[in-house]
């Protein structure tokens, strides 16, 4: 997460560094107040910052955004430290966008299959002078590059076979099984994986494969580089 931050935040001052701040309206005792950011002459990455007692709302050119708190957080919640959960957790549910955490994913398909491997088909595969990895145990724990791995392992297996029986079939069917989750892109798809013999992936208990849009942390951390900025702004003037 700390790799995805600093990308994030690198990604923010890349497209902000151009911009400029202008206070449009203020109003009550301070804390309700609209800015506009935009570099001058262009309207790519332009929005506006509207605080308001009932609420924090963004528009403009990186789709709106809009908060549950108001101008008793102000500006400098929106200019805070802890964007990934705590300026995250206070957007509107409508706002929080998600995407498949692929990594997490694959860790949960690598990890069912190589147990149930260790558990049913050593002894196959050992007759067969299949070498085993140290890695193929009922008790792994892997994360997502021995799902690369254990792909690598099983099309190697399938494909050395010399003749279609029960084992050859059951690893065609993993094979063609490892494809369609690595392919999966979104929600719907990682769940619609295809059947495989006696695999019970147990998506009841499966960890949560979902995480925040990748674009949508990228126009949090806009905001959150713009706010930055505006509390300089204000502190220098």
């Amino acid at each position: 997460m700390a790799k995805d931050s600093e990308r994030w935040i690198k990604e923010a001052k890349e497209n902000l560094k151009d911009h400029q701040f202008k206070q449009l309206a203020s109003w009550g005792e301070g804390d309700s107040e609209v800015w506009e950011c935009s570099r001058p002459g262009s309207s790519s990455y332009a929005f506006t910052i509207c605080i308001t007692r009932m609420g924090i709302a963004v528009v403009g050119d990186i789709d709106g955004l809009t908060f549950n708190v108001g101008s008793n957080y102000g500006m400098p919640f929106l200019a805070g430290n802890d964007v990934g959960y705590y300026i995250h957790s206070k957007l509107e549910a409508s706002c929080k966008e998600k995407e498949l955490n692929r990594e997490r994913y694959l860790e949960w398909v690598a990890r069912c299959v190589i147990r149930y491997i260790a558990n049913n088909h050593i002894d196959g595969l050992e007759e067969r002078k299949v070498a085993i990895p140290d890695w193929l145990t009922e008790h792994a724990d892997p994360d997502h590059k021995d799902f690369e791995r254990l792909r690598d392992f099983v099309y190697h297996v399938w494909h050395g076979f010399d003749c279609a029986d029960e084992l050859w079939d059951w690893f065609y069917s993993c094979h063609n099984l490892l494809d369609s989750a690595d392919g999966a892109a979104e929600m719907h798809e990682a769940y619609a994986l295809p059947d495989l013999d006696g695999v019970d992936f147990d998506w009841a208990d499966a960890p949560d494969f979902e995480k925040p849009r990748e674009s949508l942390m990228v126009r949090l951390h806009m905001v959150n580089e713009a706010a930055k900025r505006i509390m300089a702004q204000k502190e220098s003037a």
